[in-house]
């Protein structure tokens, strides 16, 4: 994420739920007053083929997942998509949203 917010990278993919709300929540105000953001991959994914046109859904830090216990209550299950510029985040949910699985 640090290489989106320095304009190293236009995005960030992480496809698995292996950070926590506790890695992403700093990145993820810099994001932000920068114009981007970080959404949940699984839960952007999903809307898109549902048919949704608005916003996808950002990783939010005060709610725990439903289901899930301990630590995993705080995991960014489902993946994130990191992104500065909003275009790219449209580009990368347009690539993903055609790979099996996702």
């Amino acid at each position: 994420m640090l290489c989106v917010i320095l304009g190293l990278a236009d995005s960030y993919v992480l496809s698995e739920g292996s950070t926590f709300a506790w890695d992403s929540c700093a990145p993820h105000a810099i994001l932000r007053a920068l114009g981007g953001g970080v959404v949940a991959l699984g839960a952007a994914l999903r809307a898109r083929r549902e048919g949704h046109t608005g916003e996808p859904p950002e990783v939010v830090y005060n709610r725990p997942a439903e289901g899930a216990e301990g630590a995993q209550r705080w995991a960014n299950s489902g993946g994130i998509v990191a992104y500065a510029n909003p275009q790219h985040l449209r580009d990368v949910l347009e690539a993903l949203g055609t790979v099996p699985g996702l």
